[in-house]
């Protein structure tokens, strides 16, 4: 139901904070080590040695096309950078764009996410996009195993460690 929405928003993300409108901007303060952690043992940065990441961190559109290049539905060049993360969700990649873009329309929020990206991080869509990607992640659906239902809701609200935890690693 709606207003379970609304909470697990609000729970999700605090989206009156300046997260909602954060766009992943730069990697030029990050040190090889910290940016190998953030995007994974396995990620394809995680491969170069600190010289390399520390020249390709120089140049913004260049890092974000090495890093997301072929991945989440990134088959053009220049994806990378073009559908970096934004939003409170930081949203990321072109299939994302076009999954969240689907169900805005669907619910009657005409916006096109992937001719302009930058919309994700825009403060008046970012409840919807929310809700729009935590329903594409299943936390809506109670048959799908990233269900997230009114009594986990109220367990968060407690501090449960281990709802918290759920959440944490649904959104993730």
């Amino acid at each position: 139901n709606f207003r379970q929405q609304i909470k697990l928003l609000y729970i999700l993300n605090g989206i009156e904070s300046k997260s909602g409108t954060a766009t992943e901007k730069s990697y030029k303060n990050t040190t090889a080590a910290r940016i190998r952690k953030v995007f994974g043992s396995g990620s394809r940065i995680a491969k170069l040695s600190d010289e390399e990441i520390n020249e390709l961190k120089k140049d913004d559109e260049a890092f974000f096309n090495f890093v997301y290049k072929g991945r989440i539905g990134n088959t053009d060049e220049g994806d990378g950078y073009k559908y970096r993360g934004r939003g409170g969700v930081q949203l990321t990649g072109r299939s994302n764009y076009e999954n969240i873009t689907k169900i805005l329309n669907k619910n009657g929020i005409d916006i096109d996410l992937v001719a302009n990206p930058e919309l994700a991080a825009d403060p008046r869509y970012s409840a919807s996009i929310l809700i729009a990607f935590s329903e594409h992640r299943g936390m809506f659906d109670p048959n799908h195993k990233r269900y997230i239902s009114p009594e986990d809701i109220e367990d968060i609200k407690k501090g449960d460690i281990a709802a918290i935890d759920k959440l944490h690693e649904i959104k993730n």
